[in-house]
């Protein structure tokens, strides 16, 4: 409960798109499409996004028949299949089209792309470097140029290709977004600050490169300066709940709570459906003993959404003030809400543990590991659920299986592993039976 939430880096996958360029793009749609008015029909169909995706194929597979030697009816299949995840099947299509037209930069921006999703990284990075040499202002090809070398760990080739990408689309936020993010892992952070500066200035409307310039300073807990970049952002875009979500982090971190609770409120006031909002302005309600109000909050939000998320929101509040049974009782309705929604089914669990019910506790904990097998804190849940009932073997089976699945949890939570090595002890010291 008290785990401050804040956003992942945003997906600007979108904007990016405009970066195409325009050579790119009349090259793909030039080629003509042959077969009268029955290939018309499949076109229409096969380019249709709003289509089921089976239609789609069908259609441009019979664009490939009427037309064999139509790189476009090639490239048009392979970009179905491959947009659907099918990379195996996209493949010889992209490579059909590709011979077809083999100075189509797009048609080899597509077949890079399979290539590099089905690990053959050396031919993408080939190809890659093929559809910037054929189109050089074709600036998401060096995105994913970039993005290749960098996974090869060519590191410096990667952040030249970044660079020649903002150089030909210089408003890219994708680009400076990713050589930031390369920057970062590679931990060179003062160039990273400095790539968000110039995003900034390249973008001057958009808060995304103070906010992430801030969320890299929170990390490297450089407080003041990240809530500098954090008040950028909001002078931009005043009513991002987002921002004013993460200021507040910071501003909790720093100790300045009552700053921080207004940050949370004021998130939650402008976008009262995401839940890591309200969640934060409960932790903190609950930390500063105020759990009364915070109570409030929660029963007014389960009036207002009476949903599953409400619910469990409700009930981490009462669990903390130590009213069991009333958490149960609302965990309960959460996943009577939504039979999916996990935090609900860990919350039963916990709540009948904090009831001194482990026959209980564990039976829901099992529930949960069936409805989401791969869901690492149910089993890691039922593993310390059968441990404290003593049932040793059904605890390392159950926390194995945590740990299998996730094993940054253990790494986060230490007590899960000490679990296990005692529940292990225990099976090694046990009397052999009858």
């Amino acid at each position: 409960m008290t785990q401050l939430l804040h956003r992942t880096l945003r997906g600007v996958l979108a904007a990016a798109l405009v970066a195409l360029s325009s050579a790119a793009l009349a090259a793909q749609v030039s080629q003509p499409v042959a077969g009268g008015e029955a290939a018309v029909g499949d076109a229409a169909i096969c380019g249709d996004t709003a289509r089921d995706t089976d239609d789609r194929v069908k259609a441009c597979r019979a664009m490939v028949a009427g037309a064999p030697a139509d790189a476009a009816a090639h490239a048009r299949l392979g970009g179905v299949l491959l947009d659907a995840g099918a990379l195996e099947e996209a493949l010889p299509s992209l490579r059909e089209a590709v011979r077809l037209a083999p100075s189509n930069p797009v048609n080899r921006h597509r077949l890079a792309e399979a290539l590099y999703y089905l690990d053959h990284d050396d031919e993408a990075v080939a190809e890659y470097r093929e559809a910037v040499r054929l189109d050089p202002k074709f600036a998401r090809a060096h995105v994913d140029l970039a993005e290749a070398l960098a996974y090869l760990d060519r590191n410096d080739e990667a952040l030249r290709s970044f660079d020649d990408a903002i150089a030909v689309a210089p408003a890219s936020a994708l680009a400076y977004e990713r050589k930031a993010g390369l920057l970062v892992e590679i931990e060179r952070y003062e160039e990273a600050l400095a790539v968000y500066a110039a995003f900034a200035a390249a973008r001057p409307t958009d808060p995304d490169p103070h906010a992430l310039a801030g969320l890299l300073l929170m990390d490297l807990e450089r407080f003041p300066e990240a809530i500098a970049a954090y008040r950028s952002a909001l002078a931009v875009a005043p009513a991002d709940a987002a921002t004013h979500n993460d200021l507040g982090v910071v501003l909790q971190r720093m100790g300045s709570s009552a700053a921080a609770l207004d940050s949370y409120r004021e998130a939650h006031r402008l976008d009262p459906a995401t839940g890591i909002f309200l969640q934060n302005v409960l932790a903190l309600l609950i930390e500063l003993d105020r759990g009364d109000d915070a109570l409030r909050i929660a029963e007014e939000r389960t009036t207002s959404r009476p949903d599953a998320e409400s619910f469990h929101a409700l009930g981490t509040v009462q669990l903390a003030l130590e009213r069991n049974e009333a958490a149960l009782a609302s965990a309960k309705e959460s996943v009577a809400r939504d039979s999916t929604y996990i935090p609900g089914h860990l919350m039963v669990s916990i709540a009948l543990l904090q009831l001194e019910r482990p026959e209980e506790a564990l039976a829901a904990s099992l529930t949960l590991t069936r409805i989401a097998p791969r869901e690492a804190r149910g089993w890691a849940l039922a593993g310390l659920t059968a441990f404290a009932m003593e049932r040793a073997e059904d605890a390392v089976g159950y926390l194995s299986e945590a740990r299998r699945l996730s094993p940054g949890l253990f790494r986060e939570q230490p007590m899960l592993e000490e679990a296990l090595d005692q529940a292990i002890a225990l099976l090694a010291h046990r009397p052999p039976g009858p």
